[in-house]
């Protein structure tokens, strides 16, 4: 609610959740008007199957349906980081 009161209507909600959370946050965004434009699911390492965070993009102008999906590995089966996972947090984490 408090997103739809402060966001212009070409605005976007990022949210980063638990994937075992993320279908009913998800549900509750479609009903307040938000759609889900972009996701990326997250897993520990390769080869697991089932992810542990859902990082997502919403917007109020998209349609449902209309997303884009990728994976996202956070190590590799050496249990290193992955190359993605380094770029994408190099910003945040000194030794990447």
């Amino acid at each position: 609610v408090v997103a739809r009161k402060i966001l212009l209507p070409s605005g976007y909600l990022s949210v980063i959740l638990p994937a075992a959370e993320f279908g009913l946050f998800e549900k509750i965004a479609e009903e307040k008007g938000f759609f889900p434009f972009r996701k990326c699911r997250v897993f520990s390492k390769e080869g697991d199957s089932s992810p542990i965070r859902i990082m997502a993009e919403f917007s109020m102008a998209g349609k449902k349906n209309a997303e884009a999906s990728q994976d996202l590995c956070i190590m590799n089966l050496n249990l290193e980081y992955t190359p993605e996972y380094k770029s994408l947090t190099k910003d945040f984490y000194l030794k990447f």
